[in-house]
């Protein structure tokens, strides 16, 4: 609906409520007027902001207001609100407050915003009856101190820099909700966000009812340190440098987990990392009901001393230097695993490795129930005397300066094997190797017939008996 200047709204919108200044205007919309900065043909009437703006406005007042400045509005005849498209200032140059309109007394009558809501540069101080945001809300540098009746955003919510300490009654943001140098010390009812969740700097201690968020969390530098509630989060979890000590009914995290320079010391009932396990100069001393990561583990100067109930690392995992004794229930590591310099003597349950196993500086004297490495096996400098059930490497073997006498059940190696400054005493039942064999500065070459490599292998421990 256009309404023009000469239109007896304008006359009665006028008379009643302000001083102005009026000059020669020809006939011509508040949409076209406030679409363009500058109006053909005409001067803005200039309403004097000074003035109190008390004056009730109805809804079918509202209405109009609302379309005047090209915001679609439905009126619901059942509860006597409005549903609009958007909300917004007039145009980047005028706002509510120029037209001499009391933001306030306009906005009781909205229900639902069917599109975005920037609450920027508004004189809004509360949502009053507002229920719904279709798409995204920008409370940063706002007013409002109150978000009224509202209980959904569509997309994004930004709090930041905003006054609002308080989500109220506000169950679910289908977006991302940035709390980053906000205010909001209370979460209310929220109890889901669709999408990232930056507590980064905020003052909320606690996430309260909230029970899922599906994007990444960032809790670095947050005073949060209660998860109370919540049970998944969707992607990446950050939780350098905050206050978190425990993770209390959280079940999961959907990509990677930073724990790096926390406060969290126990995992609780977190029982599966789907991206990499970041445990690097954390202070995490139990892995509670984690069952599986994933991606990498990297246990780098960790205070873990055990792997609890941990199964299954898809990645690779880092061990160097780290205070882990003992591998606990783990059964599978899906790549490369580094024990050089680390306190376990055993790899006990670890049945498979599909990557390399670096063992050269280790303290693993057993190999436990190992039965396959998918790549390389780097046994040199170890203190291993025997490869248990170890039956297959998948690339090339290096037992160099080892202290191993036997291959035990080891039947295949895929690369080649290195045997130099051995103290190998016999083959065991090593079957097949696919490249050449270098033992003790003798070479026999990859192009040798299979069997007659084994046997002149054999042969060369023998005389070296």
């Amino acid at each position: 609906m256009k309404i023009n200047f000469s239109t007896n709204y304008t006359n009665n919108f006028i008379n009643n409520s302000f001083k102005h200044k009026t000059a020669k205007i020809q006939k011509q919309s508040y949409v076209s007027m406030f679409k363009n900065n500058i109006p053909f043909g005409a001067t803005l009437i200039y309403f004097n902001p000074t003035i109190p703006q008390n004056r009730k406005i109805e809804i079918n007042e509202a209405k109009e207001i609302f379309e005047s400045i090209g915001i679609k509005a439905k009126l619901n005849e059942e509860d006597n609100t409005l549903e609009i498209s958007e909300y917004r200032q007039p145009n980047r140059t005028t706002t509510f407050r120029k037209m001499g309109i009391d933001e306030n007394e306009l906005f009781r009558h909205v229900k639902a915003i069917q599109g975005n809501a920037d609450f920027k540069n508004s004189d809004l101080t509360s949502l009053q009856n507002l229920e719904s945001i279709g798409k995204n809300a920008n409370f940063s540098y706002s007013k409002i101190i109150n978000l009224g009746n509202l209980r959904i955003i569509g997309g994004n919510a930004d709090f930041k820099n905003s006054k609002i300490t308080s989500l109220k009654n506000l169950y679910t943001i289908l977006g991302n909700a940035d709390f980053e140098k906000s205010k909001v010390i209370d979460l209310g009812e929220l109890q889901s966000i669709s999408g990232d969740a930056n507590f980064k700097d905020t003052n909320l201690i606690s996430t309260q009812k909230l029970e899922f968020i599906d994007g990444n969390a960032y809790f670095n530098g947050s005073k949060i340190f209660n998860l109370q509630n919540l049970l998944a989060i969707g992607k990446d979890a950050n939780f350098i440098n905050s206050n978190i000590t425990r993770l209390n009914k959280l079940e999961s995290i959907g990509k990677n987990a930073w724990f790096c320079n926390s406060r969290v010391r126990n995992l609780d009932n977190l029982q599966v990392i789907k991206g990499n396990a970041h445990f690097e100069n954390s202070k995490v001393i139990n892995l509670g009901s984690l069952r599986e990561i994933g991606g990498d583990a990297i246990f780098l100067n960790s205070p873990l001393t055990t792997l609890n109930k941990l199964k299954y690392i898809h990645g690779a995992a880092f061990f160097t230097n780290s205070e882990v004794k003992n591998t606990g229930e783990l059964i599978f590591i899906g790549k490369s695993a580094w024990f050089g310099g680390s306190k376990i003597t055993s790899l006990g349950n670890i049945s498979a490795i599909g990557g390399s196993l670096m063992l050269k500086n280790s303290n693993v004297v057993n190999l436990g129930k190992l039965k396959s490495i998918g790549e390389s096996a780097y046994f040199e400098d170890t203190k291993l005397k025997s490869l248990g059930r170890l039956e297959n490497i998948g690339l090339d073997a290096h037992f160099e300066n080892s202290a191993l006498t036997t291959l035990g059940k080891l039947q295949n190696i895929e690369g080649d094997a290195y045997f130099e400054n051995s103290h190998l005493k016999n083959t065991g039942y090593l079957a097949h190797t696919g490249g050449a064999i270098t033992y003790n500065n003798l070479f026999i070459p990859q192009s040798t017939v299979n069997y007659l490599k084994i046997i002149q292998l054999a042969n060369l421990i023998a005389s070296n008996q």
